[in-house]
């Protein structure tokens, strides 16, 4: 990213000063280490049955009255919205920084280090936004802020963020900003923590968070901060001794986007998202329009149409735009400006001047070429990507999206996320409804008169119904079982009993509201009623909350018209207490907030859900509550970046995205909108990663995942509806129909006839940039030949070592496969230095290479490197990637492994071109489970499941290069195998491994897929050694 397009922050909220004195305080004790995001540790999270537990010592949230008032009237403010015949102000939707900063009403500055009272030193020389900078020779002494009691509780900010400079003599410089909140029955120091290890010199804007602040010991909580330290010294540090940093302002934020570690400042630049509701230029955002969100920019054969109305609201705080007529007059550059919708003129100082376009009216506002608006206001660059932005600058290519990728999500978000208030979230509401309307949550009255239509027209839906029946029906052993009870099946987690009354719950409310028979109703009772009566829904593994919350909300809502008042009173009383109540502790810090990725879907869309079901009896928390779940959602948002791949497994897309998909069809059932959600980039893309990554009976289960079980793709029907694909509808359908997934109460709620293809349409192969992963196959039927190569960062969460593990998958059966996760409960298993002791999560453990020293005790992949496609193309017949290895081996000099799907893709070549530093013995492996034969001369093999085989055959200069096979296991013969892990028990494993050490690896394997009893392939008739460089497609 080029230096004058800069990401530093906008802030979007005023904020209050808090009156701070200074006094010496000692540091916590140097054993107390403090750890921060980047230290390499990996935050355990689960879609199935694993998470190490969080646990704090923050006082218990007093619990709430055993009975609340009866559900009445929906008791929030109706939103008023502006007459579109009126005149109005454009420079009402603009939110300037520089204003915010200058008004002495709306101050910012909360640890202002810089003030005299402190007696610290000052420097005029080098200075950002002040007359002066605190210049902090920072191995010299700490630098303490403490709070007067009446001024420790910061809960109600959101954010963190400051300026601080780094001279170039000093790079590499670090220090640590902590928050002190003691225990009072703890030893020790308990404090909240930031360790900023700044990359570059110069000014440097931080801003981050306040979840994302790393927990030391057991914090009291954001509510009881004593005193806030600087300190440069100790926990590792190595400063040199003269280092000085300067600083300003050390400010909380009470509006905080909780997603980003900053927000945007463009210098010299306006940048747009294809149906984003907003701009941002240079240093502002910019509402397009102030009464829709319609007004969005659009692309037409190539020309990109975008809002006059920014440009006027930048440039003419006058500026004015009657709605009624079309008209805006602007000022620009000491001319006035008038451009009227659906004409071909503008008025130039009074005079009419043709234009070579029409200007466009979309939604409320008035649209012009790019072109035009870059000729027209001074720009001489056009940059756009695959993720939707638009931007005008004067720099070529300012930004490259595999580099700059969390830099482009800042401008995405700000231009396509509204961030609403949790009381504007409940005005919609009460808008959209009209009232206190049940049902709200994800369908609506309406929706369920459609279903109960298909019920008695709609074959098909008529036997998913069957199905459905059959499952949970009155006869069945689900119906028939006892409610669930409180425990923790592997004394951690609640999550399975969660699991086990939403899988319940959900199915017999629906089947409710599609028979009306009042058992259903009856038997959801007993499952709520018994979760009502648990102590707590177990906080400590938010996971567990979460996942209640939802059932909980669901047959509140659904059945809101059915329950008696005392049922209700009791729903309500325990879901404040044991969901409500919690997730204000989790956002306002006095529980251990959870992590990003899939955690942020689940622990959100759930807590979303129960939010918008109970606002009628809580409005206060649950505003509070929906406020700050739209905001935090937005920290899982970039995983689905910027194609749709998922960084943590398939099986974890598939969990994450289960409640992100609950939350977006919430809050466009409840409150007509999603405030830009659906639209985050990737975001509608991934509803076709599981397709792309799995086949008939296998799921590609990279990282940790499930190596024997298919992703959920029950809710695929909603992204169908979304996105109006009926492709997405074809995929699941043909899944149910093959008897490969079975009918899901998803599959009913989103339901549309009307929206399926005979066929799918779609590409062949696909690249997951982030991910690092290519998939290539020979068809979209069951039978395909599937192919997986992987890259990507080793550093991933969930990560493996796993640079150039492959998968090969064909007739309906994985040949190649992946061991997937182990037992999450075995020691160190999401520590960042004893994750890779164990085999599942060692190249060993996977389908790439193994060079060198095969202790156990030392990784044999490098756990920081990351394996990037070089070339990724494709045609019709053939497609080939290639991924460079060399960062995954300290003892390459040059690597890669090309995968190559040929002969009219039924072919898979595997090659690999290692060149070494020092002579090695190099390992290839691959894991299956079938069954594995080599031929005499082991320059063949084959691997049977079922009816058909996988014939592997060496294509190598090197005679001496042969098969070999064994149990899957480590090649270290000293290897221990820990109490409760998984290992490769049940895998076998295909072998080549060099009999001497070399500096040359070069190796080729060819695969096909061939039927029981059938000759064995000659497949050096179809291909000979040929030097990756020199690899075409056919």
């Amino acid at each position: 990213m080029k230096r004058n397009i800069r990401i530093t922050a906008l802030l979007l909220a005023a904020l209050t000063i808090l009156p701070l004195t200074a006094c010496n305080a000692s540091l916590p004790p140097e054993n107390d280490d403090v750890t921060t995001a980047d230290s390499g540790s990996i935050s355990p999270d689960d879609p199935s049955t694993a998470q190490t537990p969080e646990t704090t010592n923050a006082p218990e949230t007093t619990a709430p009255p055993e009975t609340t008032p009866p559900a009445a009237e929906l008791r929030l403010p109706t939103k008023e919205k502006p007459d579109p015949s009126v005149t109005r102000l454009l420079s009402a939707n603009l939110i300037r920084y520089s204003e915010l900063k200058e008004n002495p009403d709306q101050p910012l500055h909360v640890f202002d280090f810089t003030q005299e009272k402190y007696q610290t030193q000052h420097s005029k020389d080098i200075v950002k936004n002040h007359d002066v900078s605190f210049a902090w020779k920072c191995t010299q002494a700490q630098q303490t802020v403490k709070l007067p009691e009446e001024k420790q509780d910061l809960s109600q900010y959101t954010g963190l963020s400051m300026w601080y400079y780094v001279p170039e003599e000093y790079r590499g410089a670090t220090f640590i900003l902590y928050f002190n909140s003691d225990d009072p029955g703890n030893d020790g120091w308990d404090y909240y923590s930031f360790k900023l290890q700044p990359e570059t010199t110069g000014w440097i804007y931080f801003s981050a968070p306040l979840t994302s602040a790393t927990k030391n010991r057991n914090p009291w909580g954001w509510d009881h901060i004593d005193k806030v330290v600087l300190t440069a010294t100790g926990w590792g540090q190595t400063n040199d001794p003269e280092t000085t940093i300067h600083l300003e302002t050390v400010t909380l934020h009470t509006n905080m986007a909780a997603a980003n570690t900053s927000d945007l400042f463009l210098g010299d630049a306006v940048a747009f998202s294809l149906d984003g509701p907003r701009a941002v230029y240079d240093e502002d955002i910019i509402e397009i329009s102030a009464l829709d969100d319609t007004s969005v920019v659009f692309e037409e054969n190539g020309t990109y149409w975008l809002p006059l109305s920014v440009f006027a609201a930048k440039h003419d705080e006058k500026a004015d735009y009657t709605a009624s007529t079309r008209v805006l007059n602007m000022s620009y550059k000491g001319k006035s400006y008038t451009y009227t919708g659906n004409k071909n003129t503008v008025t130039v100082d009074g005079k009419e001047e043709k234009l070579d376009f029409t200007v466009r009216v979309n939604g409320d506002s008035l649209f012009v070429p790019h072109t035009y608006a870059m000729k027209m206001f001074g720009y001489s660059e056009l940059y756009t990507d695959t993720m939707g932005i638009v931007m005008l600058s004067n720099e070529k290519d300012p930004f490259n999206i595999s580099e700059d990728l969390d830099a482009l999500l800042n401008i995405s978000y700000a231009t396509r996320f509204t961030r609403p208030s949790g009381e504007e979230i409940m005005a919609d509401m009460v808008d959209n409804l009209g009232g206190d309307v049940h049902p709200r949550i994800m369908l609506t009255e309406d929706d369920f008169t459609r279903l109960k239509g298909y019920a008695k027209t709609d074959k098909t839906f008529q036997n998913w119904v069957k199905t459905l029946e059959t499952q949970y029906g009155t006869q069945s052993s689900e119906f028939k079982a006892a409610p669930v009870s409180y425990q923790l099946p592997d004394g951690v987690r609640l999550l399975e009993i969660s699991r086990k009354a939403k899988n319940r719950i959900i199915p017999w409310c629906l089947l409710y509201r599609l028979t009306d028979e009042k058992a259903y109703a009856e038997r959801v009772w007993k499952e709520v009623n018994a979760l009502c009566n648990f102590k707590d829904w177990h906080p400590d593994h938010f996971l567990d909350t979460a996942e209640i919350c939802y059932p909980m909300a669901i047959a509140y809502d659904w059945l809101y018209d059915y329950w008696t008042v005392e049922r209700r009173e009791k729903m309500e009383s325990a879901t404040l207490k044991m969901g409500i109540m919690p997730g204000l502790d989790k956002y306002e810090g006095r529980l251990f907030m959870w992590e990003d990725g899939n955690w942020t879907g689940v622990c959100n869309g759930g807590l979303s859900a129960a939010a918008l079901a109970y606002a009628n009896v809580y409005p206060e928390e649950c505003s509070a509550l929906i406020g700050y779940a739209i905001r935090n959602v937005e920290r899982g948002m970039y995983t689905y970046a910027p194609d749709g791949g998922y960084q943590e497994s398939l099986n974890y897309w598939a969990y994450g995205t289960e409640f992100l998909h609950i939350m977006i069809a919430s809050l466009d059932s409840a409150c007509g909108t999603n405030y830009g959600l659906y639209d985050s980039p990737g975001l509608a893309a991934s509803s076709y990663f599981t397709a792309y990554l799995e086949t008939e009976d296998f799921g590609w289960a990279f990282h940790d995942d499930h190596s024997d079980q298919l992703p959920n793709t029950h809710f695929l029907s909603w992204f169908a509806k979304k996105t109006g694909d009926p492709s997405i509808n074809r995929l699941r359908r043909n899944s149910i129909d093959n008897k490969v997934r079975s009918v899901h109460f998803y599959d009913l709620m989103w339901y549309d006839p009307q929206n399926i293809s005979d066929d799918v349409q779609l590409n062949l192969d696909a690249y997951y940039t982030e991910v690092g992963s290519v998939t290539m196959r020979d068809t979209w039927k069951n039978d395909a030949l599937f192919v997986g190569l992987h890259g990507g960062s080793n550093a991933a969460h969930h990560g493996d070592l796993d640079i150039g593990n492959f998968v090969i998958g064909g007739a309906g059966y994985m040949f190649l496969t992946e061991l997937g996760m182990d037992n999450y409960n075995i020691p160190g298993y999401f520590d960042s230095q004893q994750r890779w002791n164990y085999y599942r999560k060692r190249a060993e453990g996977q389908n790439t290479l193994v060079i060198g020293d095969v202790s156990y005790a030392k990784e044999d992949q490098s756990k920081d490197a990351v394996g990037t496609f070089k070339r990724v193309e494709n045609n019709d017949t053939s497609s080939i990637a290639v991924l460079d290895m060399t960062s995954a081996y300290a003892q390459a000099t040059d690597g890669q492994r090309g995968a190559m799907l040929t002969d009219n893709r039924t072919t898979v070549i595997v090659q690999d071109e290692m060149h070494l530093k020092t002579p090695e013995i190099v390992r290839w492996g691959v894991h299956t489970i079938g069954t594995v034969t080599v031929s005499e001369d082991g320059r063949s093999a084959s691997i049977k499941r079922g009816n058909h085989i996988l014939f592997c055959e060496i294509v190598s200069a090197d005679a001496s290069l042969t098969f070999s096979t064994a149990k899957a296991a480590s090649y270290d013969p000293n290897y221990p195998k820990t109490s409760g892990e998984n290992g490769g028990s049940g895998f076998n494993k295909l072998m080549i491994i060099t009999p001497n050490k070399v500096t040359d690896f070069e190796c080729a394997v060819v695969f096909k897929v061939i039927k029981s009893g059938e000759a064995a392939p000659n497949l050096g008739d179809i291909y000979t050694w040929t030097d990756i460089a020199d690899w075409k497609l056919s």
